[in-house]
């Protein structure tokens, strides 16, 4: 029979347990208590030592006691509370910010005060929130948001939080609903918004480009105006050779100085800006003291010929228009400077692109406007045609208006040519005047001008350009959706038909590839009917006209459909252009 060991009792095994715990937290105590004991000592030995170092007495050498009275007890040093070090800390901060609250904003207090200013702002802001989408939103709102707020909501970090929340339209001159009211076109001092047309509302960004913001050229950008105006102006005086070894950029363009005095005789005031084949600039005649534009070719041998071609051009229409009354620029003479061609004009205020941009952004100028600007576009064509000229390059940038802005006068006459000198050129005219039959290789005339004025005047009513392409590819496919397709008899007509259609008359649209990014050409099938024709451009459903507005807008709608017909023998001519109902202002 096994053995059994003897059992404990209960209580024998609590007491046994109590014994254990009593044991472990002894020993415990004891360990956290040296370990205070050696740190104390440690510190002891420490500032001993450090006493030792003072006296002179560290170092090598026999050891010197140090005096007891400069000796730390052991008991003295006691562990620093954590806690009261940081209280201590905080209350030596807030003493040193409100020693400095009154005077100016500490650096490092503004920096990490501005965060929170700003978006304190902000929230108490309501009237700057709402500025983004009220552009003629007055100074008077925009105070009344802010009103109540402390000074240190009123910091530069709020500041530039309310100008981020400001159009940048706001008290633009260009923005049509704070122009003033016009008197009539005709009068001697027209105001700004007789120009601007109808709505209030920009036309949508689908309709294409704005007139006023692209210019595929860039023939006139203006330079900005001199640092200092109120310097004092110095005498003109001609340039000495012997100063610069070259008067060229590296592009062939004359370096105007400003001040300089071209041909002993013209003060230049002004750059006005570059073309493709000159600069121009505005100077001042000493001879007569009148204002004039000068236009200085580049310095080159074809560009040259093409200058002499012009001058010879504008001398004919000049004999042909004595009384100057056909609305084309005035050639007033011509002379060499420094290796150039210097033609000199009459000086007219502006282009139709900056008329665009000051009276009509993204919404175009109104139709009475249009109609005395259209006649004399027309009269000018008609005195061209009269003379057996193309312009070849007719669109806002080329047609210049007075101070007045009730003239205007065709100028940049660089591409014009005879009719009889016209061949193949698939890149003549600017690509968004250039008409169809230039892009398809077909013989042209004088259609190709009427082309380009019906594409110019769309842009003037909606501030939208009417066809825009990449190419003349794109070209094409623009002008597709808007006058439908062309008839297969024209296109067997074009030297360069093939280039863009298929032997059955399908057209090869050149597109992005959307994974790649490569052109590739896909065959495209062109509707009968119109994408997007005049009609939905210039009368949208949702546009309300009255009565007397839609019929002029139907006058105009069939001016243009008669200038861009896509068949150039059935085009308007100007001479039909000047008896349209629109022009003429009788009854269809």
């Amino acid at each position: 029979m096994a053995s059994r060991s003897p059992s404990r009792s209960e209580g024998e095994v609590l007491s046994s347990d109590s014994e254990a715990n009593l044991k472990a937290n002894t020993s415990r105590s004891s360990r956290k208590k040296a370990k205070v004991d050696r740190t104390k000592t440690t510190a002891l030995v420490a500032v001993n030592t450090a006493l030792a170092i003072v006296a002179g007495r560290a170092g090598p050498g026999p050891a010197l006691e140090v005096p007891a009275a400069l000796e730390v007890p052991l008991g003295s040093l006691s562990v620093p509370d954590e806690s009261a070090v940081i209280e201590e800390r905080r209350k030596r901060r807030e003493a040193i910010k409100n020693k400095y609250r009154g005077q100016g904003t500490p650096l490092l207090v503004q920096a990490l005060h501005s965060r929170t200013d700003t978006n304190t702002a902000a929230d108490n802001t309501p009237a700057l929130d709402s500025a983004g989408s009220s552009p003629g939103q007055s100074d008077q709102q925009l105070s009344k948001g802010t009103t109540g707020q402390s000074d240190q909501q009123l910091s530069k970090g709020a500041t530039a939080s309310a100008t981020r929340h400001v159009s940048p339209f706001a008290d633009s001159p260009q923005s049509p609903a704070l122009l003033p009211r016009l008197s009539p076109a005709g009068s001697a001092s027209p105001k700004a918004e007789d120009w601007t047309n109808g709505g209030d509302v920009a036309s949508p960004a689908e309709d294409g480009p704005s007139a006023a913001d692209y210019d595929p050229t860039i023939d006139m950008q203006e330079e900005p105006p001199p640092a200092n105006p109120k310097a004092d102006v110095k005498l003109p005086q001609t340039l000495d050779a012997g100063m610069m070894d070259n008067w060229d950029d590296h592009e062939g363009y004359y370096v105007t100085i400003l001040g300089e005095l071209i041909d002993n005789r013209y003060q230049v005031t002004q750059n006005l800006g570059r073309g493709m084949f000159s600069s121009v600039v505005r100077a001042t005649d000493s001879h007569t003291s009148q204002v004039v534009a000068i236009k200085i070719v580049r310095s080159n041998e074809s560009m040259r010929k093409a200058g002499l071609k012009e001058i010879d051009i504008l001398r004919d229409l000049a004999a042909s228009d004595p009384e100057d009354r056909k609305h084309v620029i005035r050639l007033l003479r011509s002379f060499d400077h420094k290796g150039h061609l210097c033609m000199v004009f009459e000086n007219l205020s502006m282009n139709l692109r900056e008329v665009l941009k000051k009276f009509g952004r993204d919404v175009g100028i109104n139709l009475k406007a249009i109609r005395a600007y259209a006649q004399q576009l027309f009269l000018g064509l008609g005195l061209l045609k009269r003379c057996q000229y193309l312009h070849a390059d007719l669109k806002p940038d080329n047609i210049l208006v007075n101070e007045a802005r009730n003239l205007l006068k065709i100028c940049d006459l660089g591409s014009a040519s005879s009719m009889t000198e016209n061949a193949t050129a698939p890149y003549l005219v600017s690509r968004f005047y250039r008409a169809p039959e230039v892009i398809l290789g077909i013989p042209y005339d004088y259609g190709i001008d009427m082309w380009s004025i019906g594409c110019t005047l769309f842009e003037l009513y909606t501030g939208k350009i009417l066809f825009t392409g990449r190419n003349n590819n794109t070209m094409l496919k623009a002008i597709m959706d808007c006058r439908g397709k062309f008839p297969h008899k024209l296109l067997r007509r074009g030297a360069l038909t093939y280039d863009h259609f298929d032997d059955l008359l399908n057209f090869k649209a050149e597109e992005a590839d959307k994974v790649t990014g490569r052109i590739v050409t896909k065959l495209v099938d062109i509707k009968a009917k119109p994408v997007r024709d005049l009609r939905s451009r210039l009368l949208p459903r949702d546009k309300r006209v009255d009565e007397t507005e839609r019929r002029e807008v139907e006058m105009f709608l069939d001016l243009l459909d008669k200038c861009l017909d896509l068949r150039p023998e059935k085009r308007m001519t100007p001479n039909e252009a000047l008896k349209h109902p629109f022009i003429s202002r009788t009854k269809p």
